[in-house]
């Protein structure tokens, strides 16, 4: 979806939240950030916006943008209908490589607000290390879903200044490394199905 269709798809609703990420591949712990933050503030539009590369790391892809934007579009299948999801290959048209300050300049064009930018609480605690973080934690919220025990066990490690609601009663333990794993040891053509029969039963 481009610049024209986010604009009318959004216009309306109470609020905007960012959910970027490289999605390779989309899981469920995907899904459900995206139903808490609908369940929170049920007015609201979420971006999920896949990106086109992923400067910060180095492993090899697992699925192509393609493919995962298709993989996407079945998960949110629903919320996309519905339009309070709004699949975006914006940052698929943007130079590389490419960072979430840029995609978010790039939104400032067309946006009529300023989005929340939704990340789990392990990359928040990372956030220093992204390009331009500072710009970033001054300029926009976020909101934070606790990940693995960080912001429920342990008390977050955030830079100074930086505005934030913590989710702290999601902690789904799901790993995005074992599920990338397990879609690696299947051929080429079988991983398509297995990553759609992953989360077949959440795409309602």
């Amino acid at each position: 979806m481009g610049k024209q269709q986010i604009q009318k798809k959004y216009k309306e609703k109470s609020s905007l939240y960012f959910f970027g990420g490289t999605f390779d591949p989309p899981h469920r712990g995907h899904y459900l950030i995206v139903e808490r933050i609908l369940q929170k503030d049920p007015n609201a539009a979420v971006l999920v916006m896949p990106a086109a590369s992923a400067p910060l790391r180095a492993d090899e892809r697992l699925f192509s943008y393609r493919e995962r934007f298709r993989l996407l579009r079945y998960l949110f299948k629903k919320e996309i209908a519905q339009g309070s999801v709004v699949l975006s290959w914006l940052e698929r048209r943007l130079p590389q490589p490419n960072y979430t300050i840029h995609t978010l300049d790039a939104l400032k064009k067309f946006c009529f607000q300023k989005p929340i930018l939704a990340i789990g609480a392990d990359q928040a605690e990372k956030i220093q290390y992204w390009q331009s973080s500072s710009t970033l934690i001054q300029n926009y919220e976020f909101l934070i879903f606790a990940r693995n025990g960080v912001g429920v066990d342990t008390p977050l490690k955030l830079p100074t200044g930086m505005h934030y609601t913590l989710v702290d009663d999601f902690d789904e333990n799901i790993s995005a490394t074992k599920v990338r794993a397990s879609l690696f040891k299947l051929s080429y053509k079988e991983r398509f199905s297995a990553a759609v029969n992953n989360f077949r039963g959440m795409a309602r």
